[in-house]
């Protein structure tokens, strides 16, 4: 009986003491809010021969803490920071404080000694790196077809030194993967370096580019995304196929870079009229983190009215791309309007034949500006790790320099930010 009326008597002291330290603590605040008001703690960038910090003994009180700083203040000592990392209404983190003291002041409160632990002279504190001089991170490669020389460049740089020169970061920290749904790649081209697979068929039973359109695609991403792999995804029979078969190539692709929890992008050099089908798609690969690319079209209409080209409208991280021609006018044949997320090269793109391991032709359409803009994309994943917002803020920097634009198409142009 008697032990239970001693922890009842130390039960209702802590309970009758616990107001009071809110109080204590509520003051010390309310005198610091006006101090800091007062002063400016990071005025000067170079050491100031006065400035001293104080911490506290932990065995001090939020009262006695309240007294000492209150008695400097009476005093007209200038404190300019509370060092407080309390987590309850009681201060029990208010540890220190900072301000410019003399040295009289100074040897006062050392002489505090029942509730300061310890006083230091400030001193100036250092960074412990060093920018490394490295001319190599960046890597300039000449005599390059113009599309890759536009799109690392901010003003076009056709007539002047800088014509033929893409430049690019060539240390990547992340692996990326780029889907081509299209007709099929020839994976043995060159122009692969050995990072094209065979990845899945679904519109027939031959494993070959039969019409050259998905060699020439999936190297125009290559070229512009030199680390990146390259997937084949066979959804056409030489350059047409059923809807049904695109949907089974964006549903594997999907399904694969899943698997393989890697960043990857879908690029759809493709399209029909506008349907709703591809929707629910477009945003699974959102939610897992999957950007797609689309072409806008041939058609000079309005790309809202073609599929997948629509898809774009509504969801982050899917992208329909318009074309422009080298001197940055928007292309003539181009799809266009609000459902375009931006433009870049397709006409007389450079691409990989599907007839031998070493050829090359030319194509236009946006069907080729689609795959530019989905190695420029599966670049910066290479080299950042940004999500969708800041990705898209990268991606979409280079603007006004469009001329020709038809209806309401954004004047963006493609461009990796570097030259």
């Amino acid at each position: 009986m008697k032990l239970l009326s001693i922890l009842l008597w130390i039960s209702i002291g802590l309970c009758a003491a616990i107001p009071q330290l809110e109080n204590d603590y509520a003051k010390l605040l309310s005198l610091m809010e006006h101090l800091e008001k007062r002063t400016m703690p990071h005025e000067k960038s170079e050491k100031s021969e006065n400035s001293t910090i104080v911490l506290f003994s932990g065995k001090a009180s939020i009262s006695e803490k309240l007294a000492h700083v209150g008695s400097l203040v009476d005093k007209g000592i200038l404190i300019t920071k509370l060092y407080d990392i309390s987590n309850n209404t009681a201060g029990n983190g208010v540890i220190g404080y900072v301000g410019s003291f003399t040295q009289r002041e100074v040897q006062s409160i050392e002489d505090s000694d029942t509730i300061i632990d310890s006083v230091f002279a400030d001193t100036l504190v250092y960074a412990q790196g060093q920018l490394e001089e490295r001319q190599d991170i960046y890597k300039t490669v000449t005599n390059q077809p113009y599309h890759l020389a536009r799109i690392s460049h901010k003003q076009n740089p056709k007539g002047t030194t800088e014509a033929g020169k893409y430049s690019y970061i060539q240390y990547t920290s992340f692996p990326t993967n780029i889907y081509v749904l299209d007709s099929g790649i020839r994976t043995s081209h060159e122009a692969f370096g050995g990072r094209a697979q065979w990845g899945a068929n679904f519109a027939d039973d031959i494993d070959r580019d039969l019409g050259g359109h998905g060699t020439a695609v999936a190297s125009m991403a290559a070229a512009v995304s030199v680390e990146s792999t390259i997937w084949g995804v066979k959804v056409l029979q030489l350059n047409t196929g059923a809807l049904s078969w695109i949907i089974a190539g964006l549903e594997w692709s999907i399904n694969h870079a899943t698997e393989r929890n890697q960043k990857a992008v879908i690029n759809m050099s493709v399209g029909s009229g506008a349907v709703d089908i591809y929707d629910r798609f477009m945003e699974i690969a959102q939610e897992r983190n999957i950007v797609v690319t689309v072409a806008a079209g041939n058609n000079d209409q309005d790309a809202c009215q073609k599929s997948p080209a629509k898809s774009s409208k509504g969801n982050i991280g899917v992208y329909t791309v318009g074309s422009t021609g080298d001197e940055d006018v928007q292309s003539g044949f181009s799809n266009w309007g609000d459902c375009v997320t931006l433009l870049a090269p397709g006409e007389g793109i450079k691409g990989a034949s599907k007839d031998s391991d070493n050829g090359y032709l030319y194509w236009t359409g946006t069907s080729m500006s689609a795959p530019i803009f989905a190695g420029l994309v599966s670049y910066w994943m290479s080299i950042s790790d940004l999500d969708y917002a800041n990705l898209e803020y990268l991606l979409t920097r280079n603007t006004g320099l469009v001329t020709g634009l038809k209806g309401n198409t954004p004047n963006i142009l493609a461009w990796n930010l570097h030259t």
